[in-house]
């Protein structure tokens, strides 16, 4: 009777709770790498052929879960305080500015505005988030858009 009372009350495994922080870290070193250091490969292929949009999913999905998460509504939790510490936005902007790999600054643009987005509307008033967004509309549009903002200045 014991043999099958084991087996009657199996229990469901327990998931291990995922360290998001230490895979947002991971993520950001991957791409800054990449970015830094491409290969031959990732110039020819382009963005698409590196791991660099999932980690910049992983990253996005990082911070919408602190955010969802009532363990810090009071403040920011470990992945916000890294991305405004340490620059991340503005630094993965600087990296994209080039467009090399090909592919890179819309992969950027796509995921800074799913982080706009998705996160509250406490995000962008960080002066680091504010910075890297200006940053990449700017190098997104080109010298068009400084060129507008100067002629109007001088009306």
């Amino acid at each position: 009777m014991d043999y099958f009372a084991k087996f009657l009350s199996i229990q469901p495994p327990v998931k291990q709770p995922q360290d998001h922080f230490a895979e947002f870290t991971r993520s950001w070193q991957a791409i800054k790498n990449t970015l830094t250091y491409p290969d031959e490969r990732q110039l020819n292929r382009g963005i698409r052929s590196t791991d660099v949009p999932a980690r910049l999913r992983s990253m996005g999905d990082a911070l919408i879960h602190e955010s969802a998460s009532s363990d810090f509504e009071e403040g920011t939790g470990p992945c916000m305080e890294y991305l405004l510490k340490n620059d991340v936005l503005g630094t993965l902007v600087k990296l994209s500015e080039p467009d090399r790999p090909a592919g890179i600054l819309a992969e950027t643009l796509r995921a800074i505005s799913n982080m706009v987005v998705l996160l509250d509307e406490r995000f962008l008033i960080h002066s680091a988030v504010h910075k890297a967004v200006i940053r990449l509309l700017r190098a997104c549009t080109g010298d068009e858009f400084q060129e507008r903002m100067d002629g109007k200045d001088k009306v």
